[in-house]
Order: structure tokens, then C-alpha cells, then sequence
């Protein structure tokens, strides 16, 4: 090796020098400097190293340090690299509140990272609140969390804005997928009509799936629609339940006195149609005036239905000594009410199937079902 050229003061050392394979190299420090640099014959430039592989090799015994800083005087980016263990890493930081970092290709950004570490891939990010973390792709798609709150969010045609508000990307729906990972629902948030891009909106929140796999309509009218050719009209099936429900004695002018052994009803609606089972059995009746009647169905029975709901019974032994040799028990649910009405069927006698009113007996059971258009 041979010295090209040295410089030095009472503390401090350069040295150039060269060797006979046309390498160079620099040292600086104390009296007994250090290498700071090399360059090769095939033009490699090592800093910290004597042998670069690449065209700028850049190395350290450090175990983290800024490798690379950046600046033009009032903006600065660093490169560095740390391997602290459990933090080992490559990291570029800006160092102040207005600069981004962006990526490209063919001379074109692709992917940008704002102030805020809001991402956006082929589109700037939008302005989103400072609560909220985004990667947002393209014109209308996002992904992001809300801080406050452990939710998780696939966005479309919105980004969220500051106080946690809404706002179109463009004139068009808007649409959200939400993990809530506070009570596990995963919930779908859609907007009833267009939004004009740059607008703030509320969301409407028409179905959520529950952790045990349940489906939740939100909204009051919310459904299931079976949309087939076959079907003269496509009506929404919103509702589908079981209960139980209170039977009550009662009469069409004036309430009996009552006293029960047992009562039982139970329910299952689909839809607007209801089947009502009931069970009552009373030790004593006394008292009231007018037709009997079965109150206290849990749906009120349609106005507009066409005909009445006929209802059957097993055991009418409260209302069977009114019911004449030849006819039948009756009963239908009452439109508009909410209750089953009584009646006997007397054609069995007189042939021109005259219906009249039945009343109680002084004790007995009466058990049966009816399925009827519910008021809904």
C-alpha cells in the first residue's frame, strides 16, 4: 500500500492512500486513525468497510445509529438501522409534522405515508382524524382501526374525519364492514342513498352477525328477500320468533270473575303469520256478559286480512255445556282485536249453518291453536 497523501495537526490524522490493485482508502481520526472509507477498482464505495459489495456499502459496530440523513436545511429524513434486540430494524423517519414519505415507480408515486402514518396506496391519503389509522387504496377503499375503541373497519367511498365523522370520496353509496372486537359482532353499515362527494353522512346499521353466529337486522324494516321468478310478489321476511303469551277468559260486554288452576301459550311468528297454542283451566268462572273470548294474543290480529283465522280446539269443557246436540265449536281471531272470539256452528241442526255466540261454563279447560295474519 502506498501513501498518497496525509494531513494532520498535534491531534488529528488524514490519511489517502492506495494499494496495487487500484483500491482507495481514507482514514481519519487520532494519531492512529481509523478506515472511514473505501473505493474500489470497480468503483464500490465502502463506508466503515474495506470491502464493499455493492456500489455503497455502508457499516458500523454500532448497535443502532442514523445511517443516512437527508436535508435541504428545514426538512430531514434519516436512514438508519438498529439491532437492539427485540427492536431490530431498517427505519426512515421525517423529521417534522409536514413531510410525507412516498414511494414510486416509472417516475410515478405509488404508495404514500402522510404525517399522521395514514398510508395511501395509488391515492393520496384523506384527511382522516387523528383517532383513526388507514391504509386507504385506490379512490374509494380503506382499511383502518379506530383507536379509542378496539374496532376494526373495511371501508368503502368514506374516510373518517375529524369528532369521528363520515365524509363521501365520491358521489355515490357508502359502505362499511365493522369488527368489534368489544362485544364480537361483525357489522355492515350501508348508506340509504347517494352521498355528494366531500359530504358528511350517517351511516345506517342494517345487519350485524353475533359471536354465536346469529343474524341481527338493524333496521326496522330489514330482511331477508327472496327474489325469485317464481314468486308473483317479493315481500321481505323480517321477522321470525317463539315466545310464550297470557290467555285470559274474558267476555265480549263485561269481564268474568276467573280463578285459574293453570294457563299456558306459547307463539311462533314467521313473518306476518302467528300460530298461537294455548292451555288455561279454571276452577271457577263467574259473572260478565257478552260472547267468550280468548284475550291477550301477543299480535294484534291484521285489519286488512280477507276472512277470519279459524281457530281449533282439543278440550273446550269451559264452553262445551253451550253447545247444542249437532253442532260445533267454533272460534275465529278477531280482526283489528287481540283476541279469539267463541262461537257455535249450529248447521249440524238447522242446516243454514247459523253461528251463534257461546259462553262460559261455571269451571273447565279450554285448549287449542289458531294461526293468524298478525298487524305488522
Amino acid at each position: 500500500m502506498s501513501t498518497i497523501a496525509t494531513g494532520n495537526t498535534t491531534t488529528n490524522t488524514i490519511v489517502v492512500s492506495g494499494d496495487t490493485t487500484g483500491n482507495l482508502y481514507i482514514q481519519t481520526g487520532t494519531l492512529t486513525p481509523a478506515l472511514a472509507m473505501t473505493v474500489t477498482n470497480n468503483q464500490f464505495v465502502g463506508i466503515g468497510t474495506n470491502n464493499p459489495s455493492v456500489l455503497l456499502h455502508v457499516q458500523t459496530s454500532a448497535t443502532a445509529i442514523d445511517m443516512v440523513t437527508l436535508s435541504n436545511g428545514t426538512y430531514t429524513g434519516v436512514l438508519g438501522i438498529n439491532g437492539t434486540s427485540g427492536n431490530q430494524s431498517i427505519y426512515l423517519f421525517t423529521n417534522n409534522n409536514t413531510t410525507n414519505i412516498r414511494f414510486g415507480t416509472n417516475s410515478t408515486e405509488r404508495l404514500r405515508i402522510d404525517t399522521n402514518g395514514n398510508i395511501g396506496q395509488a391515492v393520496t391519503p384523506s384527511a382522516w382524524g387523528s383517532t383513526f389509522n388507514a391504509l386507504q387504496v385506490g379512490s374509494t377503499a380503506s382499511i383502518n382501526t379506530y383507536n379509542p375503541n378496539p374496532n376494526s373497519n373495511f371501508c368503502g367511498n368514506h374516510y373518517w374525519g375529524s369528532g369521528s365523522t363520515p365524509y363521501s370520496l365520491t358521489t355515490n353509496y357508502a359502505q362499511m364492514i365493522q369488527m368489534n372486537h368489544s362485544n364480537g359482532n361483525i357489522s355492515f353499515f350501508n348508506t340509504p342513498s347517494t352521498i355528494t362527494a366531500g359530504n358528511s353522512f350517517s351511516f345506517s346499521n342494517p345487519l350485524n352477525i353475533t359471536p354465536a353466529g346469529n343474524l341481527q337486522f338493524g333496521d326496522s324494516n330489514g330482511g331477508i328477500i327472496f327474489d325469485n321468478s317464481s314468486a308473483s310478489t317479493n315481500s321481505t321476511l323480517n321477522d321470525y320468533e317463539t315466545g310464550t303469551w297470557t290467555p285470559v277468559f274474558s267476555r265480549t260486554s263485561s269481564a268474568p270473575t276467573v280463578s285459574y288452576s293453570s294457563r299456558a301459550g306459547t307463539y311462533t311468528k314467521v313473518g306476518n303469520i302467528v300460530t298461537v297454542f294455548w292451555d288455561v283451566t279454571a276452577s271457577s268462572i263467574s259473572g260478565g256478559s257478552g260472547a267468550a273470548t280468548l284475550t291477550g294474543l301477543p299480535f294484534t290480529v291484521s285489519s286488512s286480512m280477507a276472512g277470519y283465522s279459524v281457530a281449533e280446539h282439543r278440550d273446550a269443557s269451559a264452553l262445551n255445556g253451550y253447545v247444542p246436540s249437532g253442532g260445533q265449536l267454533k272460534g275465529f281471531a278477531q280482526t283489528g282485536a287481540s283476541y279469539l272470539y267463541a262461537q257455535v256452528d249450529n248447521s249440524g241442526t238447522s242446516g243454514f249453518g247459523n253461528i251463534g255466540d257461546s259462553t262460559f261454563a261455571s269451571s273447565g279447560r279450554w285448549t287449542g291453536f289458531c294461526t293468524y295474519q298478525a298487524s305488522f
